[in-house]
């Protein structure tokens, strides 16, 4: 019946499942993991970089349309696939900071090494590739299909759960409706044959 659909299907809006979901522009591969547990409000966690904050909210809203209820993990993964979407940054402060402490060890210590240009810009975080967010909206179509497609895997995966869970449920029920039948046929048997009925 509807009854029971609606049931069903608010039941399955709220279960614990994972779903994986993935897409690609042609310029970056975006990767969604979603991990939720029965809970009995909606607690969304989302785990990326943070120069993709911009976009929680309306990840947050394209999880929420389907998944009522639940505490919620998502994680995104992004991987660049052309090198337009990447910029170099050098970090200045941070490299006079590892100059002048070098400095200070090589004169602590009496080194009489150069601290070199190339040893220089190895240490980490002095010069590194960063991706360029420019086009927020762009990013945003990616991420949200990558999420959307999870949501639909958690969703099916689950449905697929339910209808098993099910099935074993009636099994079992019929299971033990034929039992209890046998029990009573094998009580009538022994008051008939006693003379008792």
């Amino acid at each position: 019946s509807f009854t029971k659909e609606r049931k069903s299907s608010e039941m399955i809006k709220s279960m614990t499942g994972f779903g994986r979901g993935e897409h690609s522009d042609g310029k970056r591969s975006v990767t969604a993991e979603l991990r939720a547990v029965n809970h009995k409000y909606s607690e969304i966690n989302i785990h990326m970089s943070k120069r993709y904050a911009f976009a929680e909210e309306e990840l947050k809203k394209c999880i929420r349309q389907t998944i009522k209820r639940g505490k919620i993990d998502l994680n995104i993964g992004i991987e660049y696939l052309t090198e337009e979407d990447s910029t170099v940054r050098l970090n200045t402060i941070m490299a006079k900071q590892y100059y002048e402490s070098l400095a200070e060890l090589k004169k602590e210590f009496g080194f009489k090494d150069e601290i070199s240009l190339e040893y220089l810009a190895s240490m980490p975080d002095v010069i590194k590739a960063v991706p360029d967010v420019t086009d927020e909206e762009e990013i945003l179509n990616v991420f949200t299909a990558a999420v959307s497609e999870a949501v639909k895997n958690m969703d099916k995966a689950v449905e697929e759960w339910a209808k098993e869970a099910a099935v074993i449920t009636e099994t079992k029920t019929a299971e033990m409706i034929n039992m209890l039948i046998r029990y009573i046929g094998a009580i009538i048997y022994q008051v008939v044959y006693f003379g008792m009925l």
